[in-house]
């Protein structure tokens, strides 16, 4: 581990945390622990963890893994005690509420409790969208960059192969070849062509 986790004690298990094994809820000195860094940290049921807190020192006994959905937007802990674990410990609390035009009651309970850190979700995620609307634009102007860059350079090439062409023709023409003949070598490649770009677009489409 590289950084500090938050720890959090509950009598109900969360509805998005499924157990996939052991058994809840967890008793006195047990612990019950996301399935993902029990995996990362080669812990399995039965093994003690041991906690360094801000106060003191102690130790629990995995007894349930728990599969843990961080992209629910809800409060999620890699670690959950039973009540009263923790009760040595600094705690915060945290909550939620939904408030339609909330400014003022958000200002007075600024001014009531000035340690409570307060967060719209809602302009978050308004800010978030207007982000992603902008990184989405961007890449729709590079889109139309690339495009026309390609067709600029496939305009490019048919000059050059045209000019190549009219002195095969040339050629083919001193050799003998009657116009039918071109013509029909033309269509050909031409056909070709076409087949094998639609089908190099159509795996392309299908892939991505």
């Amino acid at each position: 581990l590289n950084r500090e986790l938050n720890l959090t004690w509950q009598n109900t298990r969360p509805d998005h945390n499924p157990i996939v094994a052991g058994n809840w809820p967890p008793k006195a000195d047990e612990v019950s622990m996301e399935e993902g860094l029990a995996k990362r940290l080669n812990v399995a049921l039965g093994d003690t963890v041991t906690f360094m807190g801000d106060t003191q020192e102690f130790r629990a006994k995995v007894t349930s893994l728990r599969k843990v959905d961080w992209e629910s937007l809800r409060p999620n802990f890699y670690f959950i005690f039973p009540e009263g674990a923790l009760d040595g410990q600094p705690q915060s609390w945290l909550t939620s509420f939904r408030w339609e035009n909330g400014n003022g009651m958000l200002t007075q309970l600024n001014r009531q409790f000035p340690t409570i850190s307060l967060l719209d979700i809602g302009a978050i995620l308004k800010q978030v969208g207007q982000v992603l609307e902008q990184v989405s634009r961007a890449l729709e102007v590079m889109v139309v960059l690339v495009t026309a860059c390609g067709m600029l350079l496939l305009l490019a090439q048919v000059q050059v192969g045209m000019r190549q062409r009219h002195q095969e023709l040339v050629v083919w023409r001193t050799l003998g070849a009657g116009k039918k003949l071109l013509r029909t070598t033309l269509w050909c490649e031409f056909a070709m062509l076409g087949f094998v770009s639609g089908l190099v677009a159509a795996i392309g489409a299908e892939t991505a």
